[in-house]
């Protein structure tokens, strides 16, 4: 079951590749890209993290060529 996932997955990236669209690997695919950021709180500082556009596929998560 799991290998047929996997290849219908290279299989589905090797037809975006032929019309000359890659996933993006900044976002592998997604659009989104999450950004470690430290913010605060009234109790002091904590990890915390912002979710973004991704900037170099501009959030649509392929790159054409």
């Amino acid at each position: 079951m799991a290998r047929d996932k996997r290849d219908t997955a290279r299989r589905e990236e090797a037809e975006r590749e032929n019309r000359g669209v890659r996933t993006c690997p900044h976002c592998r695919g997604t659009g989104r890209k999450e950004v470690p950021r430290l913010e605060r709180d009234r109790d002091g500082h904590f990890d915390g993290a912002e979710v973004t556009d991704c900037a170099w596929c501009g959030g649509g998560g392929a790159l054409t060529s």
